[in-house]
């Protein structure tokens, strides 16, 4: 046994991890640059894989499956930014790294939230938004 868990859907995965670094960088650079995006590899894989397997299972890999992939992970990105956001602004002139304040975290974690629903919309699925529960 090898010990790589990822091996039968490897190409599907690196599909869905160009698409999302595509869309890393802007303008003004890479989000990274703003907010702090690192994750665990397990973090990196855990749900596009999910999403992948499923589709294998299920015989119905397509590039919708690819992009679905991708926007569970921005889903994922974007709540884990926003989730380290501190209550508390500290005004420090002396604050050297912008990922560690609050501004530009919020506006990452509102643009992975909108390279969600924009990849949802560019592969015809935003009729997924109606499945989801209202409270």
């Amino acid at each position: 046994m090898s010990g790589d868990i990822f091996a039968n859907i490897r190409e599907d995965l690196q599909s869905v991890h160009k698409k999302i670094k595509g869309q890393l960088t802007i303008k003004a650079g890479h989000v990274g640059s703003y907010a702090h995006i690192e994750f665990s590899p397990m973090d990196n894989f855990i749900r596009p894989a999910v999403v992948i397997s499923v589709a294998h299972f299920y015989n119905c890999m397509s590039a919708k499956v690819i992009s679905l992939g991708a926007i569970v992970q921005f889903i994922f990105m974007a709540s884990q930014v926003h989730r380290r956001i501190p209550e508390v602004t500290i005004n420090s002139k002396s604050e050297s790294d912008p990922r560690d304040g609050t501004q530009f975290p919020v506006l990452v974690g509102d643009y992975l939230y909108g390279k969600f629903f924009t990849t949802l919309c560019s592969y015809d699925m935003n009729h997924y938004l109606n499945l989801w529960p209202t409270l």
